[in-house]
């Protein structure tokens, strides 16, 4: 197994140029534009920034809970569900969680039945 190999493998999240934005009666509100970050397993990511920047829509987006009259318009959010028996990785699932529809039994029962999904937590 190579290097590259390796950092692929611990890789858990990509979001890559995510945009979210609120289609309200007076015009669209662009909340998140162009944001792309990695999350690595077993590693942890702290977002700061000022009130208003975007961090809490950046999660909630991720999480597929944002409420109406939001919407991601563009961009990935990637889960690399790592597929094991016992204790060896037997490779990975990349799921690309902006085409699931946050309603249906398929996101949750998706992520929550992959082995390897406690490292969302």
């Amino acid at each position: 197994m190579t290097q590259n190999d390796l950092s692929r493998n611990d890789l858990l999240l990509e979001v890559k140029d995510l945009q979210t934005y609120f289609f309200t009666q007076r015009g669209i509100v662009s909340a998140v534009n162009g944001v792309s970050f990695d999350i690595r397993r077993g590693k942890s990511l702290g977002v700061v920034g000022e009130s208003g920047c975007g961090k809490s829509i950046t999660s909630l987006s991720i999480l597929r809970l944002l409420q109406k009259p939001g919407k991601i318009v563009g961009g990935k959010i990637l889960y690399h569900a790592a597929n094991s028996v016992g204790n060896s990785l037997t490779g990975e699932r990349i799921i690309d969680i902006t085409t699931l529809d946050p309603d249906s039994v398929e996101m949750r029962s998706n992520l929550h039945d992959l082995s390897g999904a406690n490292d969302l937590v």
